[in-house]
């Protein structure tokens, strides 16, 4: 006898299909765990990954954006030093081939 369709109904990740991977948040640079809320926006550049944190505080006033601004370009800095630190350090090794 078949099982009813409520109980042979599984999960994505349980079905045999890739559990979901975590998500990149390109606002906050930072990868999100599955199930965190996430929104995917359309930039001109396609399709980009949001948590909800990242659009919450962009409806804020106007100091507390400014404050997520500066926060944020302060980590792109951050980021940006890192990538040149590593660039000069290995320049030898990349300019050889």
């Amino acid at each position: 006898m078949p099982e009813p369709a409520s109980q042979s109904c599984k999960p994505a990740a349980e079905a045999g299909k890739n559990p979901e991977k975590p998500r990149f948040c390109y606002a906050c640079r930072r990868e999100h765990p599955p199930g965190h809320p996430m929104r995917r926006v359309e930039t001109r550049y396609g399709f980009r990954w949001r948590c909800q944190a990242t659009l919450d505080a962009a409806r804020l006033d106007a100091a507390s954006r400014d404050a997520l601004g500066r926060a944020k370009s302060e980590a792109n800095r951050m980021v940006a030093r890192s990538a040149m630190e590593h660039f000069n350090k290995n320049r030898d090794l990349l300019l050889e081939s």
